[in-house]
């Protein structure tokens, strides 16, 4: 089962959900700007698997 990466805001309200390997593409289609996409795609290797992780944009 591959892994999926949760976008949520500060009300827990789902804003995206793609697999890491398919970020860049999948935050592109949900509006997100360039640099915060690279910003999260950045991150994501230090994510640990099943936690909640806060992170400004």
């Amino acid at each position: 089962m591959p892994d999926f990466v949760q976008l949520r805001d500060e009300n827990m309200t789902l804003l995206a959900y793609f697999t890491p390997g398919n970020a860049e593409k999948s935050l592109q289609g949900y509006g997100l700007k360039r640099c915060k996409r690279k910003k999260i795609e950045k991150l994501m290797p230090s994510l640990e698997y099943g936690k909640l992780t806060e992170i400004s944009l």
